[in-house]
């Protein structure tokens, strides 16, 4: 699991991670940052879940009104309080399957964008309430939401190898652009293009698709970067700059990419232009 950081950065939040068998119990845990420890720590039961599927493998986010909100992959979102003296409940959503990434939020609006394993996208409100739902039928999502500029598309990769772009409005689905084979987590540029590591040409490069409302347009892909994307672990981030950086995960070999931008960096606009919010990884959009 990834951390993030509180509205006041105090305190961190974490949900701890299934790599370990044997346990029934996971926690969600607050963790004082000047010391180091816990603040005080949620026990979640996963006895009804197999090994494989337990624990929290999704990085927490947090609203600019210090909503925080983690996704188990017991398939249930758990929205709570940044509150450094005990673990107080606002809600908790079943999305129906496991669930492993992090939601995505338009804190101005008052929405939360959640997705489960399944391909199922959810549109809620603060409360909890559903607002719109719908099935990909794309096989399963293992990559995050992100949000275009004006905070009016959603785009993520889904196993059918497509970068699927919606309507946040009801999910309608705009246009998808078909890789060869999985993505990893997009991002959203300063300019609106969405950039994204992708299967061209039988190996993984980065590219830039522009969205043109009805369909996604390729402006460009860079030269070979390793022979293949790795589910959940093939990492894509932006400097202020606009240079790009892929990390390959546990592929051979190991390596970390720079790729010179052109001055454009992650975009101020969007509501959420990359997984965990902001280039910190944070889990806070409003700290970019």
């Amino acid at each position: 699991s990834v951390v993030c950081e509180s509205t006041d950065g105090s305190t961190l939040y974490i949900g701890s991670g299934a790599d370990h068998i044997g346990s029934e119990i996971e926690y969600i845990y607050a963790i004082d940052v000047s010391t180091g420890n816990y603040l005080w720590r949620k026990a979640v039961d996963f006895s009804d879940w197999p090994e494989c599927c337990r624990g929290f493998m999704a990085g927490c986010s947090i609203d600019t009104f210090g909503n925080v909100y983690l996704t188990g992959q017991n398939g249930i979102l758990y929205s709570f309080k940044d509150d450094r003296t005990a673990y107080k409940e606002n809600w908790t959503f079943n999305l129906g399957t496991e669930s492993r990434m992090p939601v995505a939020i338009d804190s101005e609006n008052g929405i939360i964008y959640a997705c489960s394993n399944s391909s199922v996208i959810y549109k809620l409100n603060m409360s909890g309430s559903v607002l719109a739902r719908k099935n990909l039928k794309a096989g399963e999502v293992f990559a995050a939401l992100v949000l275009s500029p004006d905070g009016e598309t959603i785009y993520v990769n889904a196993e059918d190898t497509k970068l699927h772009a919606l309507t946040t409005l009801d999910f309608t689905e705009k246009w998808a652009y078909t890789f060869e084979s999985w993505g990893s987590d997009p991002l959203v540029r300063d300019d609106g293009v969405v950039v994204v590591v992708g299967q061209i040409g039988g190996v993984a490069r980065v590219c830039a698709i522009r969205d043109d409302n009805t369909s996604g347009t390729l402006l460009w892909s860079s030269v070979e970067l390793m022979s293949r994307v790795m589910l959940n672990e093939t990492n894509v981030n932006m400097g202020p700059e606009g240079n790009i950086y892929v990390h390959t995960g546990e592929l051979s070999p190991r390596a970390l990419y720079a790729i010179q931008g052109n001055g454009m960096g992650l975009s101020t606009l969007s509501p959420w232009p990359k997984i965990m919010g902001s280039m910190q990884n944070n889990g806070k959009k409003y700290d970019a």
